[in-house]
């Protein structure tokens, strides 16, 4: 279903892709399943919601770099950076919202900004559309900036939730609800 509103949607994905996008899915929620399976602290992490910004960053570069493993691009460089900046705002076409995370071609990684992050599953999806973002630099991608946000909208979502299904089917639960923003008047926190 997810492949199918993208081929409808934008030009990123063509009814040619179809196999393909679904392979991508399936491939991302295997190396997540396996990396928790494999790691119990991983689990752990995912149903705490007093992590500090270290712990959460190391959960999130766990998560991330999987997949970026799995998925053919390189983890080299790539990082999650929590940031916590409550006044972070984006203008868009149908209004103004809150900025919870932002990739950055010049230092190629991704900061995610705690500060309007409710819970694990938030910390996580963000992570994921960052990550879309981070491979399509990585790939050269030339499709337009509408596009390339749909798609990691999308992708960020299903990131998130397979996250969560994956901690279920091994036995782990379901991630944290809350995020009680430890440390985030640490020096870890970034202003940005």
């Amino acid at each position: 279903v997810d492949t199918v509103a993208l081929i409808a949607t934008t030009d990123r994905v063509g009814i040619t892709d179809f196999f393909k996008e679904t392979g991508i899915k399936h491939t991302t929620y295997e190396g997540i399943k396996s990396e928790i399976a494999n790691n119990p602290e991983l689990a752990n992490q995912l149903q705490n919601p007093d992590l500090t910004p270290d712990q959460k960053e190391a959960m999130l570069d766990q998560l991330t770099h999987r997949v970026m493993v799995d998925l053919g691009y390189s983890k080299e460089g790539y990082q999650n950076i929590i940031v916590a900046n409550d006044k972070d705002y984006v203008q868009k076409e149908d209004g103004i919202y809150q900025r919870q995370g932002f990739y950055s071609e010049e230092t190629q990684n991704a900061y995610i900004n705690d500060a309007f992050i409710k819970d694990t599953k938030g910390l996580v999806t963000t992570a994921g559309h960052e990550l879309s973002h981070a491979m399509d630099d990585r790939s050269d991608n030339t499709y337009s900036q509408k596009d390339n946000e749909t798609y990691a909208n999308q992708f960020g979502n299903n990131f998130g939730g397979y996250t969560n299904v994956a901690l279920g089917v091994t036995g782990n639960g379901s991630m944290a609800s809350s995020n009680s923003h430890v440390g985030n008047n640490s020096q870890k926190v970034y202003p940005q």
